[in-house]
C-alpha cells in the first residue's frame, strides 16, 4: 500500500496575471460567512488566479470559492473551489490550501491529500500573493 502526490499537469500551474487580466469576471463570486474580511480578501486572489497553458491569460481556476469555518470544519482547508459562478450549481473541484493563512506541514498534506482523494477533487496550494500549485493525491494497495 501507498500513495503518491503528483502534480496534475506541468500545464496547470498557475500564476495571478497583472494589470486589468486579474480582475475576476463579474459572475465570479466568493460567500463568506459574516465577518470574515481576511477571507475574502484571499478568495479575491483566488478568483483572479489563472491556469498557465497556451493563451495569453489562461483560464480562471475556479469561478466561486466557498470559505470560513464551515469548509474548515467540513475539509479541513481553507476553501473549497467550484467551476460554476455559485457553489450551489456544481460539485466543488479542489480543496485549497493558503501558505499566507497557516503552513502546511507534511503529515497535514497528507491527510488533506486524503480528504481530497475521497471526495475525488484535486489540492491548490497558493502562496497568497501570486502563485500556487495544482496537486493530485493517488493510493495503491
Amino acid at each position: 500500500m501507498g500513495a503518491i502526490f503528483s502534480i496534475a499537469s506541468i500545464k496547470q500551474l498557475f500564476k495571478r496575471p497583472r494589470g486589468d487580466a486579474a480582475i475576476p469576471s463579474r459572475h465570479a463570486r466568493s460567500l463568506f460567512l459574516a465577518g470574515e474580511g481576511a477571507a475574502e480578501a484571499a478568495s479575491a486572489f483566488l478568483l483572479g488566479l489563472r491556469y498557465r497553458d497556451g493563451a495569453a491569460s489562461g483560464r480562471a481556476l475556479c469561478r466561486s470559492v466557498l470559505g470560513g469555518s464551515l469548509v474548515e470544519g467540513t475539509y479541513g482547508c481553507h476553501f473549497h473551489l467550484y467551476v460554476t459562478p455559485h457553489p450551489d450549481d456544481s460539485h466543488g473541484i479542489a480543496l485549497c490550501w493558503s501558505l499566507a493563512r497557516s503552513d502546511l506541514r507534511a503529515a497535514a498534506l497528507v491527510m488533506l491529500g486524503r480528504v481530497a482523494n475521497s471526495c475525488r477533487k484535486t489540492i491548490v496550494v497558493v502562496d497568497g500573493e501570486e502563485m500556487g500549485i495544482v496537486l493530485r493525491y493517488t493510493t495503491t494497495l
